[in-house]
């Protein structure tokens, strides 16, 4: 009896594996600052309208030689990451299918009065350092970074020597200064509070691939877009 169960089980494996073989494997790049979560939720309703692909989740390897770090990974070790993207991020030749928009908050230790705040104004920073990303990285940062020096020039900006790390993050809390936060970074430090910020300006995300990814990367994507309406953008 139990030899026939234990020929059974190696049938349903047998048939499990021909059927993931079957399937085109899509490589999506996560990291802390670059969760999947967003597409993740999108893609348990898609699965099953779109069988023929399975996505893998990878751990992205900072390349720290690359001011996009994360990014220049893609075409590597993953075929697609969820990130934000704008005219200045994507320099290089990626394509991004837009999903939605994150929105700026600031990012202060648990025990800073701004955490008390439900909202913060340019006002509620006057006098204090602020830590974000150097010009020249981000437009919607440095969008953000004109719009608040114009409203309030007592403002000290400090700027980071790249994109964000955990680095960052620690220096907010050890330093207990203020930081340029966005939606899907409010739990990367536990002793870090993210109160919305007051700006009409956000920060698009979505789908980044490389501009020429390959067929099967290729594949995906048209099927995606098929079945989800969204604005492709390519720079180069």
């Amino acid at each position: 009896m139990q030899q026939l169960l234990d020929l059974l089980n190696t049938a349903i494996e047998e048939t499990r594996r021909v059927r993931s073989d079957d399937k085109q494997l899509i490589l999506l790049g996560t990291s802390l600052l670059h969760p999947a979560d967003a597409f993740m939720s999108l893609w348990k309703e898609l699965a099953p309208k779109m069988p023929k692909f399975q996505i893998r989740l990878v751990q992205l390897q900072e390349d720290l030689n690359s001011r996009n770090r994360e990014y220049a990974m893609l075409g590597r070790s993953s075929d697609l990451i969820v990130g934000t993207f704008d005219s200045t991020t994507l320099k290089q030749s990626f394509s991004a299918i837009k999903l939605g928009a994150y929105h700026f908050g600031i990012a202060v230790r648990s025990d800073n009065p701004l955490a008390q705040l439900d909202e913060i104004t340019y006002s509620d920073l006057a006098h204090r350092k602020v830590l974000m990303v150097s010009t020249g990285i981000s437009e919607k940062n440095d969008l953000v970074r004109s719009e608040m020096l114009a409203a309030e020039p007592s403002i000290q900006p400090i700027d980071t020597s790249g994109r964000y790390d955990i680095n960052t993050f620690n220096e907010t809390v050890e330093e207990n200064i203020a930081m340029i936060s966005l939606t899907p970074w409010k739990r990367i430090h536990p002793n870090l509070v993210t109160v919305p910020l007051k700006t009409s300006v956000t920060v698009p995300y979505g789908l980044l691939s490389t501009k020429f990814p390959g067929k099967k990367t290729a594949d995906f994507l048209h099927e995606f877009t098929k079945l989800v309406p969204t604005e492709t953008q390519s720079h180069s």
